[in-house]
């Protein structure tokens, strides 16, 4: 992931760090300022991505499907059956 920043990300960084799984942390290089990917960084802020040649790996954004919205956790456990209401006599 390459982000244009006009400077560096050490927050977003963070955050994106604290919900990576462990096992995608000890594989994974970032940089939270640099003027180039020489060393092959896996998330990276540059000042102007124009600079970056990209690797084969590069997609466009606008080229991306759109994935379908995710279900919340609750939303994908079974429901309890409701009580039949019971109307009060007039």
């Amino acid at each position: 992931v390459a982000l244009e920043a006009a400077g560096p990300i050490d927050d977003l960084a963070r955050a994106v760090w604290a919900i990576l799984p462990l096992r995608v942390r000890l594989k994974t290089q970032l940089a939270t300022w640099t003027f180039g990917n020489a060393n092959r960084f896996d998330f990276l802020a540059v000042p102007r991505l124009v600079l970056l040649e990209p690797d084969p790996s590069y997609v466009e954004p606008d080229q991306l499907e759109t994935p379908p919205p995710q279900r919340r956790w609750r939303d994908r456990l079974p429901r309890r059956p409701q009580p039949p209401v019971q109307s009060r006599p007039s």
